[in-house]
């Protein structure tokens, strides 16, 4: 089996909730739920993750950015202002690069039912 799931924390939950959550007192978590992908989107850490394959076997985790964590896609209009223009710009790619790769969106998972006699 192979999978992707939303990972918990991300970069883009992050970004996420600094534009919607952080003053409004919503968790990072409630942030995803609402403003990534559509309304109810979950995002799992590498604990709970573990849990949904719990009975597989040679289960493998790995964690990849999305164009979102390294801001590479054409913002959309409503972050279009001075101000995300300026972000965008002056966002530190190479450092999340380098120092991020446990905060990637993507979970990437690989295991295999187990076989049964």
């Amino acid at each position: 089996m192979r999978i992707m799931i939303y990972h918990h924390p991300s970069l883009t939950g992050l970004m996420l909730w600094l534009r919607y959550g952080w003053l409004r007192g919503k968790s990072l978590r409630r942030c995803v739920h609402d403003h990534l992908e559509s309304p109810g989107t979950k995002s799992y850490s590498v604990k709970e993750a573990r849990e949904l394959v719990r009975g597989f076997e040679e289960v493998e985790f790995r964690q990849a950015f999305s164009p979102g964590d390294l801001l590479l896609n054409e913002p959309s209009a409503r972050f279009r202002g001075l101000v995300y223009r300026r972000i965008w710009r002056m966002y530190p790619r190479f450092l999340v690069r380098m120092f991020g790769a446990k905060m990637g969106l993507f979970l990437l998972i690989s295991s295999r039912k187990p076989l049964t006699e």
